[in-house]
């Protein structure tokens, strides 16, 4: 019998208690023909080890149960550990959950679909390396400046508090009031732009948030391609009508943002900045990204 290797992360979705919901998931596993093994991450980056270190076959199954946050360090240690052919499935258990919902595993019908009918694709990853944490798989998106600073600031209690569909928004407001715009160098291939930046971010999909922020308009995780979005710096009041376009999707035809498609992109900051991964703070700049094209395969079902 294969197994479903299930990777728990039990402080998703800020803490809240899902013990019903991935104990019912273990029953479709095991009713869809599979044996569950279950491994409950320790702290923050063991996610990392445990899906490195997993030792599977093409025909098991590798089971996401977390949000974002555990895809993104599931996807870097099957990245680490080198080519794979055993498909990642992501139960949804975060508070934004992006990545289920792309993959079309968002709710509990598309899952089971999904894990009945096994149809496999495989997707691109970005390849996020930073001196201070080494090679991540960025599934959604990398950024480096106010991405960071909302990152912090939407809080597990702020995510509490305000669920998937205003936390970000919150976050939004609460890092505007201390944010300062860095001097951030980026080059992306022969071109290179060194100013004040409010944010340099590389997008592997549309969208972030929850689905509530059109990050990356037009970004696919199936075309070899990353979407990039450099806004430059300006005041206070800009920053929150960036952020208002932001959410529509419409900041990319604004004169303060070049927004074109890369393979790869290099970032320095001055100071030195974090780096925004996923719904997570990641090491430090400078930080080297770049696609890698049908990386990683995933169980899909219908968006």
């Amino acid at each position: 019998m294969p197994r479903a290797v299930v990777i728990v992360n039990r402080q998703a979705a800020a803490g809240r208690d899902r013990s019903s919901r991935l104990s019912a998931a273990l029953t479709v596993l095991r009713t869809v023909g599979y044996l569950p093994e279950v491994r409950t991450t320790e702290a923050p980056g063991h996610a990392v080890e445990l899906a490195r270190d997993a030792d599977t076959v093409p025909e098991d199954l590798l089971v996401v149960a977390g949000g974002d946050g555990t895809a993104n360090e599931v996807a870097s240690g099957r990245l680490r550990a080198g080519p794979t052919k055993t498909p990642i499935a992501v139960l949804p258990m975060g508070t934004g959950n992006d990545l289920a919902h792309l993959l079309g595993t968002g709710d509990d019908r598309r899952l089971l679909a999904a894990l009945r009918g096994r149809r496999v694709a495989f997707r691109d990853v970005l390849a996020v390396e930073t001196a201070a944490d080494g090679l991540r798989a960025a599934m959604l998106f990398a950024a480096v400046g106010f991405a960071s600073d909302l990152l912090r600031a939407t809080t597990p209690r702020v995510k509490g508090l305000f669920g998937p569909r205003l936390c970000y928004s919150v976050g939004f407001f609460r890092a505007l009031l201390r944010h300062e715009c860095p001097t951030l160098r980026v080059r992306v291939g022969d071109r290179t732009w060194d100013e004040p930046m409010v944010v340099a971010l590389a997008g592997n999909i549309a969208h972030a948030g929850g689905g509530m922020m059109r990050v990356a308009p037009g970004a696919r995780m199936d075309d070899g391609e990353m979407n990039v979005s450099l806004i430059r710096a300006t005041g206070r009041l800009e920053v929150a009508r960036q952020f208002l376009r932001l959410v529509r999707g419409t900041h990319v035809s604004h004169p303060l943002v070049r927004y074109f498609p890369a393979t790869a992109m290099e970032i320095e900051g001055t100071p030195p900045q974090s780096v925004a991964v996923d719904g997570e703070v990641l090491g430090h700049t400078p930080v080297h990204i770049e696609v890698r094209p049908s990386c990683l395969p995933f169980l899909v079902g219908h968006a």
